[in-house]
C-alpha cells in the first residue's frame, strides 16, 4: 500500500531563521501516524531587496551579521520553478501551507504559478486562515483551511480524502463549503519529539546579538493567560474558550527534558531558544522542577521571553542558575496610562525599572521591546517610551540592554486590530494584500497626530535618542529628516555601542 505524503509549504519571510514549532510538531505527529512528510520553504529566497535583520541593522537595532558565514546564502534559482520541481518529484497527496497575515501572499503567488494535479489537495493553516477564513478559503487552489490547531485535523484530512465533516476544517466540495466546528485542543502528552529533520540542518543557525549561533528552539506550553490588546495570543485563547474548551496547556517536564536531550545531542547545538510566550506563565512547581532538571541535564545558554511583573528576585535567580543568557521583555509604550488603558499591560513604569534593576543585580542581559504608532499616539508619547529606555540604559551599565523598536502591526485577529478597523484607522482588504516585507517598518494606521514622514524619522532615530548624549538631541531631531546627518550619527552610535 502506497504511503501517504504531505508536502509542507512554509511561506516564510526571507532570512527569518527561527524554525516554527507548528511545522516540526505537525511533521512528527504525521509520521507517528505513518504519513511521510517533506518541506519546501521560502526563507532563503530573495523576495525583497533586504531582510528584516538588514532593515533593523540599518536603524541601529541589531548588530549586523552575515548568514553566509555559516553557509546560509540566498538561493540563485527561481522559487516557482523549484517549488514545481519539488511537487513533481515528491508527488504529495496533500500540500499543507503554514502562513500568517503577510506570508499568505507568498504562498498564494506560488500556488498561482505552479501546476498541481487534481489528485493533490491543498490545505492552508496558521494565523491567517484562523482569523480570516472567508478570505483564505477564496483562493481557487485551496481545497480546505484549518481553524486553530491542525494535529488530528490534518491526519484525518490526509487519511480520508472524501470526508467533509472533519472538525477544525472548512472543506470545499463542488460549490459548497463545509464549515465544521472546532474540536477540543490536543493533549500535549500525545505529541512525539519534534521533527527538525525536514529542515536543512544549517537552518538551525540564527543571529543572536551579532553572532550566528546554532540554536534549537523549544517550547514548554501553549497559550498565554494575559490579554495584551495588540497580540494574537488572547484571541486564540478566546477562540477555544468561547467553544467551552480550555486552551492553555503545559508540557510535562519529563517530556520537555527528553525532547531537549534528544535534539541537543542529535544536532550538537550551542544555544537554546525558548519560544514560549512567557517563561513564567506556569504553575510554580512546574517552573522549579523544570529548572532543576534543566540545570542537571541540559545547562546550555538560552534566550527566553517573560513579562515585567514576573521578574521578581526569586525568578531572576532561577533564570541565572539555569544559564539564561538573555531575556526579552515588552515595555511597548512608556506612557503608563496609555499602556494600561489601551494595551492592557498593567504594570507601572516603576515596576519596569525595578525589573531591570533585578536583572542588573544578577548580571542578566535583556532586550526591551518597544512599539510606535499605536492608535492616536503622539510625539510626546513616543518620547515617554524613549525616556524609559534611556533611563534604564543609563542606570544599569553592568548588563547589556539591547532594544527593539517595531512599528505597531494590527495583526491577526487581535483586539487592537478590531478596534482599528471599527474606528476607520485600518482598511482590512488593503492590509491583507500588503507584501511580506512591510511587516517590519510598514506604517499601517492613519495617525491624526503624526505624518508618516514624522513617524519614519522617529522610528530610525529612536535608538539614537536612547543611547547618544543628550547634547546630541538637536542634531538627532534634524537627522529625523536629514539623511547625511543621520549617517554621521549612526557612525557615532556604533563607535559607542560596538
Amino acid at each position: 500500500m502506497k504511503k501517504l505524503k504531505v508536502l509542507f509549504l512554509y511561506s516564510n519571510m526571507q532570512m527569518m531563521f527561527i524554525i516554527p514549532a507548528a511545522i516540526t510538531s505537525l511533521s512528527a505527529y504525521l509520521k507517528k501516524h505513518n504519513i511521510d512528510t517533506d518541506l519546501f520553504e521560502t526563507t532563503l529566497y530573495k523576495i525583497d531587496d533586504k531582510s528584516s535583520d538588514d532593515r533593523r541593522a540599518e536603524v541601529c537595532q541589531v548588530k549586523p551579521t552575515k548568514p553566509s558565514d555559516v553557509g546560509l546564502n540566498y538561493r540563485t534559482t527561481n522559487m516557482v520553478d523549484d517549488f514545481q520541481e519539488k511537487i513533481n518529484i515528491y508527488n504529495p497527496d496533500v500540500i499543507a501551507i503554514s502562513c500568517n497575515d503577510f506570508t499568505h501572499i507568498t504562498a498564494e503567488n506560488l500556488l498561482d504559478q505552479v501546476i498541481i494535479s487534481n489528485n493533490v489537495r491543498v490545505i492552508m493553516g496558521g494565523i491567517y486562515p484562523t482569523f480570516f477564513p472567508e478570505y483564505a478559503v477564496k483562493h481557487k487552489k485551496i481545497n480546505a483551511i484549518c481553524i486553530g490547531e491542525g494535529f488530528d485535523a490534518l491526519v484525518e484530512y490526509v487519511q480520508n480524502p472524501q470526508r467533509t465533516n472533519i472538525p477544525n476544517l472548512w472543506i470545499k466540495e463542488d460549490n459548497n463549503i463545509h464549515k465544521n466546528l472546532l474540536r477540543k485542543p490536543i493533549n500535549l502528552s500525545k505529541l512525539p519529539i519534534e521533527d527538525f529533520s525536514i529542515f536543512d540542518e544549517k537552518r538551525l543557525y540564527r543571529p543572536m546579538h551579532g553572532k550566528m549561533l546554532k540554536m534549537l528552539p523549544f517550547w514548554i506550553d501553549i497559550g498565554c493567560p494575559y490579554s495584551c490588546a495588540y497580540c494574537t495570543a488572547p484571541s486564540l485563547r478566546n477562540l477555544y474558550e468561547n467553544n467551552n474548551y480550555h486552551y492553555l496547556r503545559v508540557k510535562d517536564v519529563k517530556q520537555i527534558i527528553d525532547e531537549l536531550q534528544f535534539n541537543v545531542k542529535k544536532y550538537n547545538v550551542e544555544y537554546l531558544y525558548c519560544s514560549t510566550e512567557n517563561f513564567f506563565s506556569r504553575p510554580k512547581h512546574h517552573i522549579l522542577d523544570f529548572a532543576k532538571q534543566y540545570i542537571e541535564k541540559i545547562k546550555l545558554p538560552f534566550w527566553a521571553e517573560t513579562r515585567v511583573e514576573n521578574l521578581t528576585d526569586e525568578n531572576v535567580q532561577i533564570l541565572k542558575d539555569m544559564g539564561c543568557s538573555r531575556l526579552s521583555l515588552g515595555l511597548e509604550s512608556g506612557c503608563e496610562e496609555y499602556r494600561t488603558k489601551h494595551l492592557h499591560k498593567k504594570f507601572t513604569n516603576e515596576q519596569f525599572r525595578m525589573a531591570i534593576k533585578n536583572l542588573s543585580r544578577y548580571n542578566l542581559n535583556c532586550t526591551i521591546n518597544n512599539m510606535i504608532n499605536f492608535p492616536d499616539e503622539t510625539r510626546d508619547m513616543i518620547f515617554k517610551t524613549i525616556y524609559e529606555n534611556r533611563k534604564v540604559v543609563e542606570d544599569y551599565k553592568n548588563i547589556d540592554i539591547s532594544l527593539t523598536v517595531s512599528v505597531f502591526v494590527p495583526c491577526g485577529g487581535s483586539n487592537l486590530q478590531q478596534e482599528c478597523i471599527q474606528r476607520g484607522y485600518l482598511n482590512l482588504d488593503e492590509y491583507l494584500q500588503k507584501p511580506p516585507n512591510t511587516f517590519h517598518g510598514g506604517f499601517w494606521l492613519k495617525n491624526k497626530n503624526l505624518t508618516e514622514s514624522e513617524l519614519k524619522g522617529l522610528y530610525r532615530t529612536f535608538p539614537l535618542y536612547v543611547r547618544l548624549p543628550s547634547s546630541k538631541f538637536n542634531d538627532i531631531k534634524k537627522a529625523e529628516t536629514d539623511d547625511n546627518l543621520y549617517t554621521e550619527l549612526k557612525e557615532i552610535y556604533w563607535k559607542l555601542n560596538s
